[in-house]
């Protein structure tokens, strides 16, 4: 481990103390981590080649596809070669479920394109639920993106079955991995909602 220094304005430092007692861990922890992740994200980020949009002009490009095109949109995105799949490999290297819930939970983090409320039900079930403010034809996106990643993880046996289904602003997502009893809330995701 190395030691180095660097000047943080105090308003971040009294944020990252925040995080830190919140979490109760050290300052050290908490630093630590966000700078690998960035620096994992960075990397991860530049090799598929990920560009950020401001959200108003995502918003009109979606204007111009029909509810057919943004959901088959979506399964590109979700499919064998889409983004969501090449971004679970290149930043965690598995395909597997465990890979499907952390890319979940970093695009609620850090896209803030959406919040997600996670439970685990008494069969095992796990359901998530994508709510956004970006209407019908992004709810039908992130259905194609989400099934057809399902799907595929479905085939390969992480999961016995799964259901996905849209409202105009969220996307209701129910699977039964293939290992249910051990399955615990705060394993799937631990939630980063307020």
């Amino acid at each position: 481990m190395t030691s180095t220094t660097f000047r943080v304005e105090s308003d971040t430092i009294e944020r990252l103390k925040a995080i830190s007692d919140r979490e109760n861990v050290s300052l050290n922890v908490v630093v630590g981590r966000i700078l690998r992740q960035a620096a994992d994200f960075a990397e991860v980020a530049e090799r598929l080649g990920i560009v950020g949009f401001a959200r108003s002009e995502l918003l009109q490009v979606m204007e111009y596809l029909t509810d057919e095109e943004a959901e088959k949109w979506g399964r590109h995105a979700g499919g064998t070669s889409g983004s969501f799949r090449e971004f679970v490999l290149g930043y965690f290297g598995r395909d597997n479920l465990d890979g499907f819930f952390k890319t979940v939970e970093l695009a609620e983090q850090y896209a803030r394109n959406f919040k997600i409320s996670r439970s685990v039900d008494r069969d095992g079930s796990i359901s998530l639920i994508l709510h956004h403010s970006w209407g019908r034809k992004w709810s039908l996106y992130y259905y194609g993106a989400l099934d057809e990643r399902l799907k595929a993880l479905t085939e390969s046996g992480h999961v016995k079955s799964h259901l996905v289904k849209y409202t105009d602003n969220q996307a209701i997502v129910t699977i039964m991995p293939e290992n249910s009893s051990k399955i615990r809330t705060t394993d799937i995701m631990p939630s980063t909602s307020k």
